[in-house]
């Protein structure tokens, strides 16, 4: 007989659903061919877009530190990123493409640091970037030096309105 299957959200699933905000520091992998199956690493196991869609979570936001965990493919929002929306978090931070471990911890700690400052996502995120930016350590790709670019995205609810095109 098959050795049954471990259900991978278990060991996410019980700190996802009561936490206000959610940081995976981890290695992303991202599938161009089919995003559905990108994978972050935890630990000995992986999670998938698809493991998060049917989870429970209350998060405020959710920052994924790893790479190319909201990298885009042409118009459409998929993997990760499409993934977290769905479950309607409000903010999510990741990466377009590869990130170096070390300056992005210390992105990521002056992020925070920020953002106990003042609680705006997107601006604690800008003054981390900026600060780096100064002292010429930001984040690298490992692509001739080119610093990743980090996506702040945010779920908004639309309210349709009569004679509004796209409403």
């Amino acid at each position: 007989a098959a050795p049954a299957r471990r259900d991978r959200r278990d060991p996410a699933a019980a700190a996802f659903s009561r936490a206000a905000f959610v940081h995976i520091a981890s290695h992303g992998f991202f599938r161009k061919d089919d995003p559905t199956f990108s994978m972050l690493l935890l630990g000995s196991d992986v999670l998938t877009p698809s493991d998060i869609e049917s989870l429970r979570m209350e998060a405020e936001l959710v920052t994924m530190s790893a790479c190319s965990t909201s990298r885009l493919i042409g118009p459409d929002v998929q993997g990760f990123l499409r993934a977290f929306l769905i479950l309607g978090v409000p903010s999510l931070i990741g990466s377009l493409w590869d990130v170096d471990d070390h300056s992005t911890a210390e992105l990521m700690r002056r992020f925070y640091s920020n953002l106990t400052l003042a609680p705006d996502v997107a601006l604690a995120l800008r003054h981390a970037m900026l600060e780096m930016k100064a002292q010429d350590d930001h984040p690298r790709a490992g692509r001739e030096g080119r610093s990743p670019a980090w996506l702040l995205a945010r779920r908004r609810a639309y309210v349709a309105q009569p004679g509004v095109p796209g409403a």
